[in-house]
């Protein structure tokens, strides 16, 4: 069902770094208010911190995971819908296994991370300047992102109907196909000790296309490079604020953002970092 690459081969050893220390970052206010739509927050978590549980910590509920509330997917009530596992879990067996001690102690969290965060010192930096990783290691990970763009290109217009240029549609096209249930049957046939399985291949995909659609939506941002290349985040140098986008697809593929809308969420995204010029 889903296209596999080069990408796809385990990497237990390091990538080269330029240096070892790596940006502090400081989570953004905004804890939400699924009724009201309200975002009021002060807590803040630095790199150094480990979340000891699941991501409903209640300063951990992003202004952003409750801005689409209005246009959440439909649900139908008669239906009994599987139980899904908390992004964290999921991420702890799929995820977790292919880092080294090196990657995973430098990672700054202990699974999932939040939906957006700053870091001041990358405000005005471009380029190579905001990786710290190699020449040759950025090269390597700018090929994986672009490898699952393509396999996305390549898959999804053969069961998801999508076509034309890849923008918000193939969001929402994703987003509504992989409802609780399939995401339950993505689980449940996908082995952790499988480096391609389809749980890791469709979070993978699903994480390179949010990161070009959004890209394309807002010129300023960047890709932030990292190891493993799910580690990549988008970066507003404007800002200093970093998204990470392969994370925002392990929660989709979760019981903890399965039924966001991720349209609206990019759309409050983007309007964020508008709003913190």
């Amino acid at each position: 069902m889903s296209s596999r690459s080069g990408c796809w081969l385990p990497r237990t050893r390091s990538l080269g770094l330029d240096s070892s220390d790596y940006p502090m970052w400081t989570v953004i206010p905004g804890e939400s208010t699924l009724s009201s739509g309200s975002f009021i927050n002060d807590g803040k978590r630095t790199k150094s911190s480990r979340r000891e549980g699941p991501s409903n910590n209640r300063w951990e509920r992003m202004a952003l995971h409750a801005a689409a509330d209005a246009e959440r997917l439909p649900q139908d009530p008669h239906r009994a819908m599987p139980t899904l596992e908390d992004c964290d879990d999921l991420f702890l067996r799929y995820f977790d296994r292919w880092y080294s001690d090196d990657d995973r102690q430098r990672r700054g969290f202990e699974a999932t991370k939040p939906d957006m965060f700053t870091a001041e010192s990358l405000v005005g930096l471009d380029g190579p300047h905001v990786s710290p990783l190699t020449d040759e290691a950025r090269d390597e990970v700018i090929k994986c992102i672009a490898a699952m763009v393509d396999a996305a290109r390549g898959d999804w217009p053969e069961y998801l109907g999508v076509s034309g240029d890849m923008d918000l549609d193939w969001v929402q096209a994703f987003d509504e196909y992989y409802g609780r249930e399939r995401v339950a049957e993505v689980v449940a046939r996908s082995d952790p000790e499988d480096f391609g399985c389809d749980y890791v291949v469709l979070c993978c995909q699903f994480g390179a296309v949010l990161g070009h659609v959004m890209r394309a939506m807002q010129p300023r941002l960047v890709w932030y490079l990292d190891w493993p290349y799910w580690e990549s985040m988008l970066l507003d140098p404007k800002t200093g604020t970093v998204i990470p986008v392969f994370h925002w697809a392990i929660k989709k593929m979760s019981d903890y953002g399965v039924d966001d809308g991720f349209v609206s969420k990019i759309r409050r995204c983007l309007e964020i970092l508008e709003e913190e010029e």
